[in-house]
């Protein structure tokens, strides 16, 4: 993410917003296929194969560029760029960094190579008049033939969050908080008449939090680490600010203490659940055991080994909350079904 410092100075600010980007495009395959539906008007199903894509692009002299996030969906790229200010300079590196990635996979025929360009788009942390639809670069080759290479832009704080939800871009709303950036601005008792305005935004933004999640938009995982990321892009956005102690406590109440209770009560019966959800393995592959080994042999090892991989699971699914299933079942070994069903029932619990 780049941005001019004209109006957020403190470099803790860029840290957060690209730790909070880097997690936002760090969901489940799921969700990440939602947003990119909405975001490039596409239609993949969810069980689409998706892949990411290094973005770092080394040029000659040693030079590098560093793009945001850069993603295939079914062997279709798209490149996403995050910006917090507005940047006249933003297409070039946009062009820039779509150019390195085409060169990797270009097709060479003869005399002729054809470049592959990612979709890509701009997305805007603000709302600015000045800010186009799409910025657009011209060629003017020496025969007078042109073209054009063109970058959409979208403003985030130009929706309202009802069309947030509706066009799938529900994965940026942790960020949607920064329309009321100019509330620290303010003196402490114009800031007052805007504490309202503040809480209700709050709460259209869990709402639609909770539509999401029920709706299937995204992931039960990926909600609890939304609600992760709201809360803490508050602290440092506004946490400090006087006269804002209503918000404070309601933050630490949707989006901090919540968390807490969820985490609370799933630790309670995690171990249950995961003895449960073991043994219901152990039996199964002990069956199998037994059949070679002996039945009292096979069950004992396999229930010990089934009951051990059943707590791995639930301890990577309650410690990291937003990890996703894929991410879990390339550390355990076990299969994506195994490890839907006990965060399933790990989440009727909470």
């Amino acid at each position: 993410m780049k941005q001019n410092t004209e109006n957020i100075e403190e470099p803790k600010y860029t840290q957060v917003f690209d730790w909070a980007c880097k997690t936002i495009m760090n969901m489940s395959h799921k969700s990440i296929i939602n947003f990119i539906n909405g975001l490039f008007k596409r239609n993949y199903p969810e069980d689409s194969k998706i892949s990411f894509h290094s973005t770092e692009f080394v040029r000659s002299g040693a030079r590098k560029l560093f793009a945001d996030f850069l993603l295939s969906i079914e062997e279709e790229k798209y490149h996403m760029e995050f910006q917090l200010q507005k940047d006249e300079t933003i297409a070039l590196r946009v062009f820039e960094y779509c150019f390195e990635e085409a060169k990797k996979t270009r097709d060479e025929m003869g005399n002729e190579i054809l470049l592959h360009f990612a979709e890509t788009k701009v997305i805007y942390l603000n709302a600015d008049k000045n800010i186009p639809e799409e910025y657009i670069i011209r060629f003017k080759m020496p025969s007078g033939e042109e073209f054009c290479y063109k970058v959409p832009v979208i403003q985030l704080l130009s929706k309202d969050i009802p069309e947030i939800v509706e066009e799938k871009l529900v994965l940026l709303l942790p960020l949607y908080q920064l329309k009321m950036r100019n509330i620290t601005k303010m003196t402490p008792e114009n800031r007052k008449k805007h504490i309202q305005e503040f809480k209700n935004m709050l709460d259209n933004m869990e709402n639609a939090l909770k539509k999401s999640l029920a709706s299937g938009l995204i992931s039960g995982g990926d909600y609890i680490k939304l609600l992760n990321v709201t809360g803490t892009l508050y602290k440092y956005l506004y946490v400090n600010t006087k006269n804002m102690e209503e918000v404070d406590n309601m933050v630490e109440e949707k989006f901090t203490t919540y968390m807490e209770d969820i985490e609370k009560k799933i630790i309670k019966k995690a171990t249950e659940q995961g003895l449960k959800q073991g043994m219901a393995q152990g039996i199964e592959q002990g069956m199998a055991q037994g059949m070679a080994q002996g039945m009292a042999q096979g069950m004992a090892q396999g229930m010990a080994q089934g009951m051990a991989q059943g707590m791995k699971i639930t301890y990577l699914i309650t410690k990291n909350p937003g990890m996703s299933d894929e991410e879990i079942s390339s550390q355990t070994g076990n299969d994506i079904e195994t490890i839907h069903k006990i965060r399933k029932n790990l989440m009727e619990l909470a």
